[in-house]
């Protein structure tokens, strides 16, 4: 005869539930400003807003803060798509700030001369 067992009820608990999956990491605040820029590009060519201005308005942020993002748009599609294409990894010692000497070039040929030795690492 097989011999039976019986469990206290403590050990018949059913098994927690998983824990949640860990949120994905933060956008670099240069990725997001760039972003940010499109935007609010996108909002006014679509009419949504009609200047700078009003998008300030709706963001809540200063006229200053719109012009700082939108200066972004005067980097070079090659830059840009570098910020908008790099790993959050890749970008997390590039800052606004940093760029905004490479966006006072007016010629993307010299954008791309600065922005080859401040370019993060890949």
């Amino acid at each position: 005869m097989p011999a039976t067992f019986e469990f206290p009820e403590v050990l018949c608990r059913p098994a927690p539930p998983p824990e949640p999956p860990a949120p994905p990491p933060a956008l670099p605040p240069v990725l997001r400003a760039l972003a940010m820029a499109h935007r609010i590009q996108d909002e006014i060519h679509a009419g949504t807003c009609r200047d700078l201005a009003e998008a300030a308005r709706k963001l809540g942020v200063s006229r200053a803060r719109v012009t700082q993002l939108s200066n972004l748009l005067l980097l070079s599609p090659t830059i840009q798509t570098a910020i908008l294409t790099a790993s959050p990894g890749d970008l997390q010692d590039l800052t606004e700030r940093r760029l905004r000497h490479i966006v006072a070039v007016p010629d993307w040929d010299g954008q791309a001369a600065l922005w080859a030795r401040l370019r993060p690492k890949t």
